[in-house]
């Protein structure tokens, strides 16, 4: 019996001036421990039917459809994001040869400027016979060319970069542009 129901009913018995019949106790004493109930319940109690006590339930957490929802979500983030990711990478590879590459075609710009053709080779340059990175395999100059060759253990495996050097026909005097052509081994 609670607080509230025991102190009512002490008042009910203390006034004997309002002419309350001794049978109704029992029902007002049900419907303050029913009103009890129900304010308890509210809070998240619940009473176990054979101790009678209230206890608190554990309402917290996730449920399975929640949970799935979420896996669902981050599947749908992870179809995404992996294949940008994978391109994105692929790129980043590519720039290795681009990186190691530039002097190597600022020398060929200088060497046209000097000679008026293009250096057949590397030696012509006085380069190394091939240029290595740690994807790149080569890096050789071809009538001008700049070859770059990945290597078949990287990430770009039998993939040649050709950038090839361009003058304008309007202004030979004018700069040098580089065409790309990129080719996949099968």
């Amino acid at each position: 019996m609670s607080l509230a129901s025991a102190s009512l009913i002490s008042v009910f018995k203390a006034e004997s001036a309002c002419k309350l019949h001794i049978s109704l106790l029992p029902f007002v004493t049900q419907l303050m421990e029913t009103a009890d109930l129900r304010v308890m319940q509210s809070a998240g109690f619940s009473r176990q039917s054979q101790l009678g006590a209230y206890m608190l339930t554990n309402n917290k957490g996730f449920t399975l459809i929640e949970l799935t929802f979420v896996v669902a979500v981050i599947g749908v983030l992870a179809a995404v994001a992996i294949p940008n990711f994978i391109a994105y990478r692929d790129k980043a590879y590519l720039c290795e040869g681009y990186a190691l590459s530039d002097p190597v075609r600022k020398e060929v710009v200088e060497y046209y400027d000097h000679v008026g053709a293009f250096p057949p080779d590397n030696a012509a340059l006085g380069l190394p016979e091939a240029i290595r990175g740690k994807h790149v395999g080569s890096i050789k100059v071809k009538d001008g060319a700049v070859e770059i060759k990945y290597r078949d253990d990287s990430r770009q495996p039998g993939v040649t970069v050709t950038l090839s050097p361009v003058v304008s026909s309007d202004d030979p005097t004018g700069p040098v542009t580089w065409e790309e052509q990129i080719a996949k081994a099968n």
